[in-house]
């Protein structure tokens, strides 16, 4: 599978779980299942991180191009070049941090 469509799939995967979750459960649930699929997903972006060639970051690499729907000729096109690597990386590091931060400090119900 594509690190990138994995790198998408993750988050989405996590918050499905999360909304099906039961509400007495999910409640207590919802924040270590965050940091949980965070984590992957910032793993899934470290290797992403070892996977590209720098020495190549003009090029758009790691492409994914899917037939959404050939009856109009609609793709779906994924890539990651030199400028938008570090965005990754600092959005799935961001996220985890902020998930492990919440593990400690959740705000109360109001």
């Amino acid at each position: 599978m594509n690190l990138l469509v994995l790198l998408i799939a993750l988050p989405l995967l996590g918050a499905l779980v999360v909304a099906l979750l039961p509400r007495q459960s999910g409640d207590r649930l919802a924040v270590p299942l965050g940091v949980v699929v965070s984590g992957a997903t910032l793993a899934v972006a470290v290797a992403l991180f070892a996977a590209f060639d720098y020495g190549r970051t003009q090029l758009i690499q790691e492409r994914v191009d899917a037939s959404w729907a050939p009856a109009i000729d609609l793709r779906a096109r994924l890539g990651v070049d030199g400028i938008s690597l570090p965005l990754v990386g600092l959005t799935a590091l961001l996220a985890f941090l902020c998930l492990l931060y919440s593990l400690r400090h959740l705000p109360a119900p109001g």
